[in-house]
């Protein structure tokens, strides 16, 4: 769609920052979540965009489709 924008993970945050959000958690499908929690166990990681990016740069393939995510204010 013309419209479509592409973003990366760390123009999703400086996004989430000027607008005042935190995020709280991405939704990838379970099989990369899962992949994920293996590489980064720590239960706060999930919420972490800058370990998204080094995972998303080890594994290029997971975001392929759309990224969702869902956000609030502090």
């Amino acid at each position: 769609h013309v419209q479509e924008h592409c973003f990366t993970l760390p123009q999703i945050g400086a996004c989430l920052r000027e607008l005042g959000l935190e995020l709280v958690a991405l939704h990838p499908r379970p099989d990369v979540l899962a992949a994920f929690r293996a590489a980064f166990p720590a239960p706060s990681a999930a919420s972490d965009l800058a370990l998204w990016d080094r995972f998303e740069l080890r594994h290029p393939e997971i975001f392929r489709e759309m990224i969702f995510f869902s956000c609030r204010r502090p």
